[in-house]
């Protein structure tokens, strides 16, 4: 995984947490490159997952919406997809 990737997927998380820090087990997985985590785990609502997919566009330019986001499993397929050049996995 680039680093580039990796910034934008913590980015995109702590906007999911509304700026707040992250949860140390999610720090720590992130720190580590443990990607392999179930998005149902990470306790976003709808609002959560909005600002997750606006804080990808606005660091990407690509759009992610938060019904694709209902297509993926994993904090990896995220990954995956952000890797991919925006492109569904």
């Amino acid at each position: 995984m680039t680093a580039d990737v990796m910034t934008t997927l913590r980015q995109a998380l702590e906007a999911g947490c509304f700026g707040h820090s992250l949860p140390a087990e999610l720090d720590a997985r992130l720190m580590n490159g443990e990607l392999e985590l179930p998005l149902e785990r990470l306790g976003f609502d709808s609002l959560a997952w909005m600002e997750f997919c606006i804080s990808v566009e606005l660091n990407t330019g690509r759009e992610l919406t938060p019904v694709m986001v209902t297509e993926m499993a994993l904090l990896s397929d995220v990954a995956g997809w952000l890797g991919n050049d925006g492109n569904r996995p």
